[in-house]
């Protein structure tokens, strides 16, 4: 039974992997055809991809085929500048080493944790269940379209730093960054695997590690590669413009969408999350709150 599933799991990466190349081949060949400003062609591209994995995801009805989508299109991107500005310097070889390895370790994190076909995020679920009859167009723009956009906006000025000298002690700061937010990433992710492994079986709330801190270290991680994206950008495009945007809006919607969504979720199952939510900051790591009434809690568990 398990040798089977893991058999299918394999199966649909494979899958899921032609697709993308596919996906790639046709999005690189619109990129280079089309004349015209390279940020505006890697956005007609861009939204092609997403087209196509939008189908596909119709054709095997599930809307998660997209979920690699946010981790490995832009180091595709920013390759496909590079190549086209047939140049490349320092500055743009950290910044873009720096997203890479974000990526390699994001869709290596998304692979460990797919399924198969059967099975889909829980929110999409839930997006389809309140609207059957629009689903095709709530998936293309509320789970494809949207995150597309958002990481989208993120790369319009690395697009343009392709091939370009300036600003090289910032994007070494930024890449940085980046790096310290991979970082984070891994580090929550691994203490969130290493509690459930030790809890399983059991409705427990982890606090440990990065998460006694933060309710969300993980999303944290994922906030800070963004803002050093916007860190590296600041030789080229100055501190304060348009480009500020992408960062902020990257913030708000983890704030003010993924994780009120995942709490809701959380406590649905375990009420006493709520005690949790007293004593940790959402975000932020930072002090714990009500340490001196409640160090006994600590952890806190749920039977």
């Amino acid at each position: 039974m398990e040798t089977g599933m893991r058999r299918r799991k394999y199966a649909t990466i494979v899958m899921i992997a032609a697709l993308y190349l596919l996906t790639f081949a046709v999005g690189g060949a619109c990129f280079f055809l089309i004349p015209g400003d390279v940020v505006v062609r890697a956005f007609v591209a861009d939204i092609v991809m997403t087209l196509m994995i939008w189908i596909a995801s119709l054709f095997v009805k599930n809307a998660s085929v997209y979920d690699p989508y946010w981790s490995v299109v832009p180091p595709f991107l920013l390759l496909l500048a590079v190549i086209d500005a047939g140049a490349v310097h320092a500055t743009m070889t950290m910044l873009y080493l720096a997203i890479l390895i974000w990526a390699v370790r994001l869709t290596g994190n998304w692979a460990s944790l797919w399924t198969d076909f059967s099975e889909q995020d829980w929110r999409y679920d839930m997006f389809k269940e309140k609207t059957p009859k629009l689903w095709p167009l709530v998936s293309f723009f509320g789970i494809m379209f949207f995150p597309t956009l958002i990481v989208f906006v993120q790369l319009a000025v690395p697009l343009r730093m392709a091939g370009v000298t300036e600003g090289g002690a910032w994007a070494y700061l930024g890449a940085s960054i980046i790096l310290l937010g991979v970082f984070l990433q891994w580090q929550s992710d691994r203490q969130m695997a290493s509690f459930r492994h030790r809890n399983h079986g059991r409705k427990a709330c982890i606090e440990e590690g990065l998460w006694r801190y933060s309710r969300h270290p993980n999303y944290f991680g994922e906030i800070t590669v963004w803002w050093g994206v916007y860190v590296a950008s600041i030789g080229y495009a100055g501190p304060i413009g348009l480009h500020l945007l992408a960062p902020l809006a990257m913030t708000c919607m983890f704030l003010f969408i993924s994780i009120p969504m995942m709490e809701k979720k959380i406590l649905a199952t375990r009420p006493t999350y709520a005690d949790y939510q007293k004593r940790v900051s959402v975000l932020l790591p930072f002090f714990r709150r009500g340490e001196e009434q409640d160090e006994d809690a600590l952890p806190q568990k749920i039977d």
